[in-house]
């Protein structure tokens, strides 16, 4: 599988950001605090766990953008079997009491058919 798009509605301090990438190598390169981790943590995105471990805050949820409440996008990814878009989201909301709450999503199609 070879990522060919990344698409960033919000995640930590990205928002509404861009990349194409080619096969083989890829350099991403940028000053301190401008996105390199937080781009590399949104591929990785796909894998993380959501549950919590001792009271503490899930792996998705740390990147959740605090101005939308939200951590999303989507992963143009080329397969054997064709391209395939990937896009997941999780949304927090506080709940009475200052808990919170958290919806996840994720949905795969394929970007030839538009099938899902």
């Amino acid at each position: 599988m070879i990522i060919k798009q990344i698409h960033i509605t919000s995640f930590g301090p990205l928002v509404n950001f861009d990349a194409e990438l080619y096969p083989g190598f890829n350099l991403i390169v940028g000053e301190n605090e401008s996105g390199k981790t937080s781009l590399a943590m949104f591929i990785k995105f796909y894998g993380l766990s959501g549950r919590s471990i001792d009271g503490r805050i899930s792996e998705r949820k740390k990147y959740v953008n605090f101005d939308r409440g939200a951590a999303e996008g989507f992963l143009v990814v080329r397969t054997d079997k064709g391209d395939l878009r990937i896009e997941r989201s999780i949304y927090v909301t506080s709940k009475a009491g200052g808990r919170e709450s958290a919806r996840e999503s994720i949905s795969v199609t394929d970007a030839l058919t538009g099938e899902r």
